[in-house]
C-alpha cells in the first residue's frame, strides 16, 4: 500500500514538473491568443430558427498566476445571418474576463487539455437593410457567462495552436417601437474555436 501511495505522488510530481516546464515558454508569464470561430445559435436565441451558424473571432490576454492556472481577458465578435430575411444579420460582441485551468500533460503526450469558465459583458446589434432603408436595433449590454475546454498543441518553443470549444450565455435588453414595450432575450450560442498563442 504505501508503494502504491508512493508511485501515485512521485507521478503527480512529475506531472507538475512536465506541466511547468510547458507552460514556462516565454521570458514573462503572459501570452496573446487570436481566434477564429464557426459558431451555432442555441435555445431562445434561435428561436423557430430564424438564425444561420454564424463566425467570430477575438482575442485574449492571459497571464499565468500559478504553475496550471491562468486569468485571461479578452474581447470577440460573433456574427449571425438572420434566414430567410436578405440583408439582415444580427452581431453580438463584447468582453469577458475568467479563470483557466490546465492539465499538465504536454511534457508526457505533447498535448496540454485545458478548462475555462468566465463571465461576459456583451451587446447585441440587430441590423436590417432594404433598398435605401436601413435599421439597426442594439441591446443594453448584458452581463452573463462562458464555459469551455480544449487542446493546446505547442509547435514552436513560444508558439501553440488551441482548438477549443466554448459555450456563451447573456441577457439582451432590446428597446421597444413606439408602444411596444422592451423586448428581453437571452442569447446564447456554442462555438468552436482555433486559437494561436504566443507567449511572450
Amino acid at each position: 500500500m504505501q508503494r502504491l501511495v508512493r508511485r501515485a505522488y512521485l507521478l503527480l510530481f512529475l506531472l507538475l514538473l512536465a506541466g511547468t516546464r510547458a507552460e514556462a515558454q516565454g521570458i514573462i508569464p503572459i501570452a496573446v491568443e487570436g481566434r477564429g470561430a464557426f459558431a451555432l445559435p442555441q435555445g431562445e436565441w434561435n428561436d423557430a430558427e430564424a438564425l444561420s451558424n454564424g463566425f467570430g473571432y477575438g482575442f485574449d490576454i492571459r497571464l499565468q498566476v500559478m504553475p496550471l492556472i491562468s486569468i485571461y481577458g479578452g474581447w470577440d465578435t460573433y456574427s449571425f445571418d438572420l434566414e430567410d430575411i436578405e440583408d439582415a444579420d444580427a452581431n453580438d460582441s463584447g468582453v469577458h474576463l475568467g479563470g483557466q485551468l490546465s492539465l499538465p500533460l504536454s511534457g508526457l503526450t505533447g498535448v496540454s487539455p485545458f478548462a475555462f469558465a468566465g463571465l461576459v459583458f456583451n451587446q447585441t446589434e440587430m441590423a436590417f437593410e432594404n433598398n435605401a432603408v436601413s435599421l439597426e436595433v442594439e441591446s443594453d449590454r448584458g452581463v452573463g457567462y462562458e464555459l469551455g475546454a480544449g487542446l493546446g498543441f505547442p509547435f514552436a518553443p513560444a508558439l501553440t495552436i488551441t482548438p477549443q470549444v466554448r459555450y456563451r450565455s447573456h441577457g439582451a435588453d432590446f428597446p421597444g417601437v413606439g408602444e411596444e414595450e422592451d423586448e428581453d432575450v437571452t442569447v446564447s450560442y456554442l462555438s468552436f474555436e482555433v486559437g494561436l498563442k504566443l507567449g511572450l
